[in-house]
């Protein structure tokens, strides 16, 4: 989360797997896309692939990671099943 950034003593007050902050991206995403906008998540937020699943059922359009997490996104992102 960018807060974290720039305050290090506020890192353990941040969750990015908490519910509220997962509904405010799929928020962002549903109006995102209601108005003809693309949505992406970057950073380590999106190299987290614990959530890969989640933004692409939230229609997130694009993940956008530093080198060294492609292939492992990518490799997630093969295993999600979107149909169910």
């Amino acid at each position: 989360m960018p807060a974290t950034r720039q305050n290090s003593a506020i890192e353990q007050f941040v969750d990015p797997h908490h519910e509220a902050i997962l509904r405010l991206i799929e928020m962002s995403a549903k109006n995102a896309h209601a108005n003809g906008a693309w949505i992406g998540i970057c950073g380590e937020l999106a190299a987290d692939t614990e959530l890969t699943e989640a933004f692409l059922r939230m229609g997130i359009d694009e993940l956008s990671v530093s080198p060294a997490f492609v292939l492992k996104v990518r490799d997630a992102v093969r295993r999600c099943s979107l149909s169910e």
